[in-house]
């Protein structure tokens, strides 16, 4: 009798323990499962303590300028509801992997990275992995072991193609263009030049591979929406930047013009950097770049500067302030180091309204129809 309930004691440990095996072969299943169909389990934590983040209007532009720290990274949702962004901070990607769960987003349509500094590709490659992108604007630059965060960018890129992303390289012209005409935005990359071109800077990053040839290879991109023109300048250098204020002194908004063709009309692009409403500072406030003569020409309303809290760089400079309030004293200049994330709202008549984390809500009014493009 004794030897019978020993043997059921151990049959029964036998089958608590199949069954036991058998769960947590399912739980790996199930795990290996939804990480690769649903959810990489490595970002995880990315599922938590998102930031509060407004939805959009219907027919508004939202800019958020999205506090990464040392870094920059900004996501544009158009009108349409269609999504920009347009660099990825550094390593360190959570920040902007929350703020892009917040605002509940799929796959972005647009992924447009300047140059390949890390403190501007960094998160990409995370961003890739997680939510994708329809197409990918990327700077000419063969040598992908440049630093870490570019190889990871580009082997993330290579991945993309083979599922059907589109892969194109910055280049002067190349322009994100508004199928609706009832609310007509569109955003066109100024610079670089095609690789091709003489004085592309492109040249000198494939030559010189050093960090200011980078940072001048940067894709210069403008924006407008109702009225309202954005520039975004990466991290070019006074050099660049007064090669614009010298040509635009000699073609003015016949710079950059070309003519596209939405819903069956010719609509003329004529991107005018003078006297801008909002600036993307280049090189986080970097006291070699935002030259007096550039801050005059482009005078923005507002400016707006990716940077870290108490950084080892001194980002951004006194000078730099000091020559965007010289340019115009009305000039308001937001730091996410102070302000934390910050969002710009552009609605259809042309009112801009910027959103601070940390501080306040100011308006301004602007206005420009439809007729006025054709």
């Amino acid at each position: 009798m004794k030897g019978e309930k020993t043997k059921e004691k151990k049959r029964k440990k036998r089958i608590a323990a199949i069954a036991v095996a058998g769960a947590v072969a399912v739980m790996v299943l199930v795990l290996a499962l939804v990480n690769a169909f649903v959810f990489p389990l490595r970002y995880l934590s990315v599922l938590f303590s998102l930031p509060e983040v407004e939805a959009r209007a219907e027919r508004e532009l939202a800019l958020h300028f999205i506090d990464v720290g040392q870094g920059d990274a900004a996501l544009i949702e158009f009108p349409d509801g269609k999504t920009l962004l347009i660099d990825g901070g550094g390593e360190d990607s959570d920040a902007l992997l929350r703020y892009l769960r917040a605002l509940k987003i799929d796959t972005l349509d647009y992924l447009l990275l300047t140059h390949p500094d890390s403190d501007h590709c960094g998160g990409l490659s995370d961003v890739l992995e997680l939510f994708g992108a329809k197409h990918i604007y990327m700077p000419y630059c063969p040598d992908e072991t440049i630093n870490a965060s570019y190889a990871a960018f580009t082997s993330a890129v290579r991945k993309a193609a083979r599922k059907g992303t589109a892969v194109h390289i910055s280049q002067t012209f190349s322009a994100i263009v508004s199928e609706d005409v009832e609310c007509f935005y569109y955003a066109m990359i100024l610079l670089p030049l095609p690789y091709e071109s003489e004085n592309s800077a492109y040249r000198a990053l494939v030559n010189e591979n050093s960090d200011s040839a980078a940072n001048d290879a940067s894709a210069v991109v403008y924006l407008e929406y109702a009225g309202v023109r954005f520039l975004f300048t990466g991290d070019i250098g006074e050099n660049v930047e007064n090669g614009l204020v010298r040509d635009y002194g000699i073609f003015g908004d016949e710079l950059f013009a070309r003519t596209v063709q939405v819903g069956g009309r010719s609509i003329e692009l004529r991107p005018d950097i003078a006297d801008i409403d909002v600036l993307k500072v280049s090189h986080h406030g970097s006291a070699s770049s935002t030259s007096a003569e550039f801050a005059r020409l482009v005078s923005p309303r507002f400016a707006l500067i990716g940077v870290g809290a108490g950084n080892l760089y001194g980002h951004p400079s006194p000078s730099v302030i000091e020559r965007l309030k010289s340019a115009d004293q009305t000039c308001e200049v937001y730091r996410t180091d102070e302000a934390g994330n910050i969002v710009l709202r552009v609605g259809e008549e042309g009112k801009l309204s910027p959103h601070l984390q940390k501080s306040f809500k100011l308006e301004i009014y602007r206005k420009k129809s439809f007729s006025e493009y054709i």
